[in-house]
């Protein structure tokens, strides 16, 4: 079935990928070589497909609305959040069955998709006159269910498939990341030190990853359990941040070492990193495409 996604993803393509190699690239996608992050340069934020491997380009959303924050399910679902509603609103892109539905509407806006399982997503969002919270979405029968409800920040979900959502948030006076289990119902402070982290992303391996002002800038660091070490993966003066896994475990994250944000990508197994973008402006929220 997943092969057909990507069949169904060519004929969306199709036009744009002709001219720059398009078996190749939906080969590449088989490889598990593909991500997609936000950019300005179309004069608007859009999101894209991106070969790690050669740089080939397609422009996935083509609204002049802002569409950014791209969250891949294990079955090839994205949702993203988009402004062609006025505010931001999460959207979920099915290539499988050729739709793509509003699932949130809300006048003070949402943030921040991300999956836990296939059915059910956790957000950021804004109630009436507090500040952001998470809360999910079971996509079965569009059940709410609020996770958080503290007077401080609560940002930047981040799901793992076994019911963990971790989540930054500024409730001990500097900001820290805590776990949440769905299941369990269980809520844990996991980094309990004086100094900002935040943005949480998991290994595929269930190991999880942060941004941390530790050695004065923002590097990224992986927690090997919970009363571990960290260690620190991008080690450069420069503000590194936004980190996401690929199966194989690949680290792509988004820096500001060359001026501007963009998105490069680690070989933890072998430290060889790569600038994967090259533009003026801002390139943003590096997802990769999902290999079943």
């Amino acid at each position: 079935m997943f092969i057909l996604a990507l069949r169904l993803l060519w004929s969306v393509c199709a036009p744009a990928l002709l001219f720059v190699g398009g078996a190749r690239f939906i080969g590449q996608m088989l490889r598990g070589d593909i991500l997609t992050f936000d950019s300005d340069r179309s004069g608007n934020r859009e999101i894209y497909l991106i070969d790690t491997s050669t740089g080939l380009l397609v422009n996935l959303t083509q609204n002049p609305a802002d569409d950014f924050s791209a969250s891949w399910s294990s079955s090839g679902k994205m949702a993203f959040v988009t402004t062609r509603d006025e505010n931001a609103e999460i959207y979920i892109m099915d290539l499988m069955g050729r739709t793509m539905r509003r699932i949130t509407d809300n006048q003070t806006g949402d943030y921040n998709p991300t999956w836990i399982t296939d059915d059910l997503i956790a957000i950021e969002v804004y109630p009436a006159g507090e500040d952001s919270e998470i809360i999910t979405i079971n996509l079965l029968n569009n059940t709410r269910m609020r996770i958080t409800n503290n007077e401080s920040t609560d940002y930047s979900p981040a799901g793992f498939r076994d019911g963990r959502l971790a989540f930054a948030t500024g409730r001990d006076l500097n900001d820290e990341i805590y776990v949440f289990d769905v299941y369990q119902r269980n809520l844990r402070n996991v980094t309990q030190n004086s100094l900002s982290q935040s943005g949480p992303a998991w290994t595929p391996d269930g190991y999880l990853t942060f941004v941390s002002t530790r050695r004065g800038n923002a590097d990224i660091y992986l927690m090997g359990d919970e009363e571990g070490e960290w260690e620190n993966l991008t080690h450069h003066p420069a503000f590194d941040f936004q980190a996401a896994w690929s199966a194989d475990h690949q680290l792509a994250f988004v820096s500001s070492r060359d001026g501007n944000f963009e998105i490069y990508v680690l070989q933890t197994s072998t430290e060889k990193l790569t600038r994967i973008t090259a533009y003026q402006g801002d390139d943003l929220n590096p997802a990769w495409f999902p290999v079943n």
